[in-house]
């Protein structure tokens, strides 16, 4: 599939799945461990759908290519804004800052200088 097309496709089921039968649909931030021990950092409304999207290579161009292995957290979020801006920030720390915040379960507040934290 195309990528304009395969993009086209996320954002509709991103749509479709924010809102069911009038009700909002709660927004999760999510973080994957990739097969080089990189993180993957993103968004959705149905973390197990997208997460299966990563695996099978159907996901962020970025999986594609560091696949996945293993689901490491999820933050539930109020909505789609709040996602975005801690997805945002997650996304500016460090490796061993995102795998601190994944063992503790934090979403802000994360020290400069954090222990190693095997993601394992």
């Amino acid at each position: 599939m195309e990528p304009a097309k395969l993009n086209l496709l996320v954002q509709a089921e991103a749509n479709e799945n924010s809102t069911f039968k009038g009700k909002t649909m709660a927004w999760s931030v999510y973080m994957l461990l990739c097969e080089d021990h990189s993180v993957y950092v993103g968004v959705s409304t149905n973390v197990e759908a997208r997460y299966a999207k990563h695996v099978v290579g159907k996901g962020a161009k970025y999986t594609r290519s560091h696949r996945p292995v293993k689901l490491l957290r999820t933050w539930d979020c109020t909505n789609h804004s709040e996602a975005l801006k801690l997805e945002h920030y997650f996304k500016g720390l460090s490796h061993a800052r995102k795998l601190y915040a994944v063992a503790y379960g934090l979403r802000s507040g994360i020290p400069k200088d954090v222990p190693l934290v095997d993601p394992h």
